[in-house]
């Protein structure tokens, strides 16, 4: 049972698959549905390949967002650090906050 559900949810499409009407495919994807959801395991096993994936892009979307405000704060500082710029012109720079900038000037005169 394991194998048939493996199989009939990695089917990859061909080209004959392309060339097909877009009606036609979605009643093939009702059809395949009908058939998967009428096993419980099957449906559960879907349910949660389908929260796996939800839970991923979501890691995926949260790493990129930070890996952004990371790259902002580093071209801040590095303003900070080679520039006589004012907080003002960094933030209008960068998308900052001028309390972020604030608080970067701090960190790099500390340091």
């Amino acid at each position: 049972m394991r194998a048939r559900t493996q199989r009939l949810c990695s089917v990859q499409p061909s080209a004959a698959a392309a060339q097909r009407p877009e009606w036609y495919t979605r009643v093939l994807a009702y059809f395949r549905l009908r058939h998967l959801s009428a096993d419980a395991e099957t449906r559960r096993l879907a349910f949660v390949r389908e929260r796996a994936l939800r839970d991923e892009r979501s890691l995926l979307k949260d790493a990129r967002e930070e890996g952004r405000a990371e790259a902002l704060r580093q071209t801040a500082t590095n303003l900070i650090r080679s520039s006589d710029l004012g907080d003002a012109a960094i933030a209008a720079a960068t998308g900052l906050s001028l309390t972020d900038i604030g608080a970067l000037r701090q960190q790099v005169e500390t340091r």
